[in-house]
């Protein structure tokens, strides 16, 4: 019995003394931190993005969709401040959709996961009266109006072109009804009545649907629309509408336009230019517009593209409140002609076309051959459809609502 009690104890003291042992040899770093648990650790957070909001202006119940990267559901959207709109989340965590609030403009803000972000220059207008159509805005101040639903013809006046250049063909479907489709083509017109008078453009507006190929760094620039004198000594002309080549390339529609009024023998008087970029709008048909306001002492020239406010630069060689003349005052050529204008589309007024196209720039047109403006284009490729001449500055919800009617081909 003693030796059963002594092999007992024996194995319970070696026992005790390896496990002694064994702790002794373990190492410890820092006894009183534990471990880390990495198999619970919290991930970091992604940054959402907005990348695009679509479409944009839009009208108030329109569905938006936005695009971005990194959106968990709940998502939430404000505009200029206002009530929090729920958006839905799409399952790739890629897209925000929601319904557009009353009419209201200003910063987007975008919140999810417990993070913002911005899209600025976001516009919701008042949705149009059922059954409002393109023509039923503005129609008491509508002088000109190219529809080419055809052919050719100034609607109003029933005046037709009487040259063009290139192809011009009135076959293809357009924004609204047929369009035009320029191959390296250009019209000209002689005066309509209706702009051929010193008042006619005290204020105005010019619209127009147009469906142009992206540009390169070597395309000059493109002329859409110009209102020019038969002796008017300016190349540029009395009003212009363009496409200009200062450095916009790819899917960007770089617009421009122009003012000159010549008084006495100075064509520059009353000038006034303004230019701006409009991403995403090649090869498809995207709406500019171009207004000035003349009246009183507010001499502004605006830029919109698809109803949205680009750009705004008021007249600073403008004696206010001077108002502009379409037919120049006081200057007329030793030929005793009284000047007229004339409407190109797609072209200049001096391209190679002689006396015969309308004259222009110091009643001749230089030869294009020669390589005299070799940084302006002759002619167009593309489409344009209802072009529109106001003898007023369309207002935002005006032209809000001719992009909105245009959109629905009305």
């Amino acid at each position: 019995m003693k030796q059963i009690k002594s092999v007992v104890l024996v194995l319970i003291c070696g026992v005790l003394i390896l496990s002694i042992a064994t702790m002794s040899c373990q190492k410890i770093d820092n006894p009183t931190v534990p471990p880390t648990d990495t198999t619970h650790s919290i991930p970091p957070v992604s940054v959402i993005t907005i990348t695009n909001v679509s479409p944009n202006p839009v009208f108030a119940g329109d569905t938006v969709t936005i695009t971005g990267t990194n959106f968990i559901s709940p998502a939430v959207v404000t505009i200029n401040g206002g009530t929090a709109i729920v958006g839905t989340v799409s399952a790739n965590g890629t897209t925000i959709i929601f319904v557009a609030p009353a009419a209201t403009s200003g910063t987007l803000i975008g919140t999810s996961n417990g993070q913002t972000a911005v899209y600025n220059n976001f516009v919701v207008n008042a949705r149009p009266s059922t059954g409002l159509t393109s023509d039923s805005i503005a129609p008491g101040s509508l002088i000109a109006h190219w529809t080419f639903d055809g052919d050719n013809t100034e609607a109003i006046s029933g005046l037709s072109a009487i040259l063009t250049a290139g192809t011009v063909s009135y076959s293809s479907v357009g924004q609204i009804g047929n369009c035009a489709t320029f191959t390296n083509g250009a019209l000209a017109y002689n005066p309509i009545s209706a702009i051929n008078n010193s008042t006619a453009l005290e204020s105005y507006s010019i619209s127009m649907w147009v469906n142009m190929p992206s540009a390169t760094v070597e395309d000059p620039i493109r002329p859409l629309f110009q209102i020019t004198g038969t002796k008017f000594p300016d190349i540029w002309g009395e009003v212009a509408f363009e496409l200009t080549n200062y450095g916009a390339t790819g899917d960007t529609l770089a617009l421009g336009t122009r003012q000159v009024q010549m008084d006495d023998i100075s064509p520059y008087s009353h000038m006034g230019t303004t230019q701006v970029n409009f991403g995403n709008s090649t090869n498809k048909w995207t709406f500019i517009t171009e207004t000035y306001n003349g009246t009183d002492n507010n001499q502004t020239m605006n830029i919109y593209a698809n109803g949205i406010l680009l750009n705004s630069q008021e007249l600073n060689t403008v004696t206010k409140p001077e108002t502009f003349n379409i037919v120049p005052t006081g200057y007329y050529p030793t030929d005793g002609i009284i000047p007229a204008n004339k409407v190109y589309i797609g072209s200049f007024a001096f391209f190679n076309q002689g006396n015969n196209a309308g004259d222009g720039y110091g009643n001749f047109a230089p030869i294009w051959s020669a390589g005299n403006y070799a940084w302006a284009s002759e002619s167009i490729t593309g489409k344009m459809d209802d072009i529109r001449l106001y003898n007023k500055a369309l207002t935002a919800t005006e032209i809000a609502s001719l992009y909105y009617t245009g959109s629905q081909g009305k």
